[in-house]
Formats: C-alpha cells, structure tokens, sequence
C-alpha cells in the first residue's frame, strides 16, 4: 500500500509537467528557433516564457560514469530535442554500440504507434486527470 501512495504523490504533486520539461531542458537544451516554429502556439508560448534557456549538456561529462564512447554517442543520439534529428529504432539498432546484438531475423518489423491519446486537444488538468486515472486501473 506504501508504494502506491508513494507513486500517487509523486506522479501528482512532485514530479508536474512543468518539473519534467525543465529537467529535460536542462540536458537537451532549449530549442532552436526551428523546432519552436515546429510546436504549436500554446507549447510554443509557454517555451518562450520560460526563464530557463539551458545549452546542451556535453554527454560525456554528464555520463562521465559511462565509459564507452561509443555508449555516450548513442545516448546522446537518442537524446535529441527535435524528433527530425532524433535516431529512430532501426538506425539505433545499426549503432556500433548494439550492433553485435542486432539480428534482423530475430527483428520483426511492426507498424508505427500511433497514440491517438496524444492528438486529443485537452487542458493540463485534463491531462493530469488522466494519468492520475492511468496508475489507478495498472496497479
């Protein structure tokens, strides 16, 4: 019982949206000018007034537990702000990193994942309402 009230304060007093895309901001970095063009207005305002207008982490101090050069630019391949400049699976799947485990007979290829949740146009306590909702019917 411990653990569900611990999970049910976290996800709804602790850990906001607002928390989330700041720590994401801090490792990322702010987005360009063409990435915001990209969003729509409400998350673009929002992004704009923002105060926190962090650069890009360089990976290898920030993982500097990490010793495989080759781990790093992975991560920070899959790290990318901007969906467009992001390595999708097949590409990572190909990275040095994983390559020797990467067999494509034993890889099937599945249709994209289309979360249609995702296109709903809802407000954040909507949202919150939600997820809140989400961890009740999965624990």
């Amino acid at each position: 019982m411990f653990w569900f009230w611990y999970k049910f304060i976290y996800e709804t007093i602790l850990n906001t949206d607002v928390n989330q895309l700041n720590r994401i901001l801090e490792v990322t970095g702010f987005p360009t000018a063409t990435l915001l063009a990209q969003v729509n207005e409400d998350a673009r305002n929002f992004l704009e007034r923002n105060q926190q207008r962090s650069q890009r982490v360089d990976f290898a101090q920030y993982f500097n537990t990490i010793e495989s050069p080759a781990a790093i630019d992975l991560i920070e391949r899959m790290l990318q702000l901007d969906p467009n400049e992001r390595i999708n699976c097949e590409q990572a799947l190909e990275h040095e990193y994983v390559a020797r485990f990467h067999d494509e007979e034993d890889e099937p290829r599945g249709e994209p994942f289309v979360d249609l949740d995702e296109a709903q146009d809802l407000t954040i306590d909507e949202w919150r309402s939600k997820r809140i909702l989400f961890i009740f019917e999965n624990n």
